[in-house]
């Protein structure tokens, strides 16, 4: 909210954890805390070198704490893999969704949240935030974002930010994507389960806007080694998130084709006979589905998102 505020340089200043006084600058967060506190390093402006001190000291505390303006509720966080299996050694990747178009955002700024898994299912070194592509700005023009990772604990934290003082409104959509590699080393089939949790939300007006986590799984099969690039030939499906119709592709002819909501609730049914259909998706509610193809060679499950 301060981005580029410039404001009095703190003497003696230094990123440790210690009290240092500082001389009040012009602006204030909507709290009335002065923005000298968003100086972490104290060299009189807030820029991308202040998340240096904040990485530093991540996780220490102060006895200061403001009261919070009571926060309000919108959609669900939730996360779309691209596939529901994969074999022990491969990758991954998540999109990041903040709600849907029947529950958008309606003012937003900034939004930390906390990704837990089990890592000795996945490769530490090769877990990556992408924020290329979000609804929330542009990286590096109008947007920055901050990780800080507890891997030994099973989490990861994030934030990301916009940096010009406006809100987004009626937000909804792809934040950005988390690309996993699996471990080698699983030998049995395992379920990877990735928890978001601690999600916060703020507007420029600094009230705290809640989602509800949701929490999503894939497996670890070693049974697919060497499987998966064949599977992914084997059966293509687009747009998704869909809105109103979804079409499925096979190299082969598609005998069954299933797609059950997230409590196992089978909402379509059809045989086909072809290797290409169109399934309307306009009277299905939003949320994410289970797309089951049948061919004479493979049953592929694909996770679908419905929005409209």
């Amino acid at each position: 909210m301060a981005w580029n505020e410039a404001g009095p340089v703190r003497s003696g200043a230094s990123t440790n954890w210690v009290a240092q006084a500082a001389s009040p600058w012009p602006g204030a967060f909507p709290s009335s805390l002065n923005h000298k506190h968003a100086d972490t390093n104290g060299d009189g402006v807030v820029n991308a070198a202040d998340s240096s001190a904040i990485y530093q000291n991540y996780g220490l505390t102060h006895p200061l704490r403001l009261n919070n303006n009571t926060a309000t509720s919108a959609g669900e966080f939730f996360l779309v893999p691209n596939a529901n299996a994969v074999a022990p050694g491969q990758t991954v990747t998540y999109e990041i969704h903040l709600s849907d178009a029947s529950a958008p955002v309606s003012n937003l700024y900034g939004i930390a949240f906390t990704l837990s898994l089990d890592p000795t299912l996945v490769d530490t070194n090769q877990i990556v935030f992408d924020y290329s592509t979000s609804v929330l700005g542009n990286m590096g023009v109008n947007m920055i974002a901050f990780e800080k990772n507890f891997y030994s604990l099973g989490a990861t934290d994030a934030a990301l930010t916009r940096t010009d003082q406006v809100d987004v409104s009626n937000v909804h959509g792809i934040l950005g994507t988390l690309t996993v590699t699996t471990s080698p080393n699983v030998t049995t089939a395992s379920p990877l389960v990735i928890t978001p949790g601690d999600i916060t939300l703020l507007n420029m007006s600094g009230t705290p806007v809640t989602l509800t986590p949701v929490q999503d799984s894939i497996i670890i099969d070693p049974a697919l080694s060497g499987s998966a690039e064949y599977i992914m030939k084997t059966v293509s499906i687009y747009p998704n998130p869909v809105h109103s119709e979804l079409t499925i592709n096979s190299k082969d002819i598609i005998s069954v084709l299933e797609l059950t909501d997230i409590k196992g609730n089978l909402v379509y049914h059809n045989l086909p006979g072809t290797s290409s259909i169109k399934v309307p998706t306009s009277t299905f509610e939003n949320g994410i589905y289970i797309l089951k193809v049948l061919t004479s060679d493979a049953v592929v499950n694909l996770k679908v998102m419905i929005s409209h």
